[in-house]
């Protein structure tokens, strides 16, 4: 299963949070602040997010480093 993310919506709710992208906004420098934002802009591209598991979470807030595209890891390997 993968996500695939509309670039401009996506962007477009980043700059809703600058915990996540600005440097000298003092939440940025708050590891649980930012996963918040993060969580709160999977829970508009992906339905089932509250549903997920941590690590599923985790590794989903972190998609922005595969080009905003997540996949889930396959069991068959």
């Amino acid at each position: 299963m993968s996500y695939c993310l509309d670039v401009e919506t996506f962007i477009s709710e980043i700059k809703k949070h600058p915990e996540i992208w600005d440097l000298t906004c003092e939440d940025n420098r708050h590891k649980m602040r930012k996963q918040r934002a993060w969580s709160e802009v999977a829970r508009l591209f992906i339905e089932e997010f509250d549903g997920m598991s941590e690590v599923d979470k985790t590794d989903t807030e972190n998609c922005t480093a595969n080009g905003g595209i997540y996949e889930t890891p396959s069991s068959d390997t």
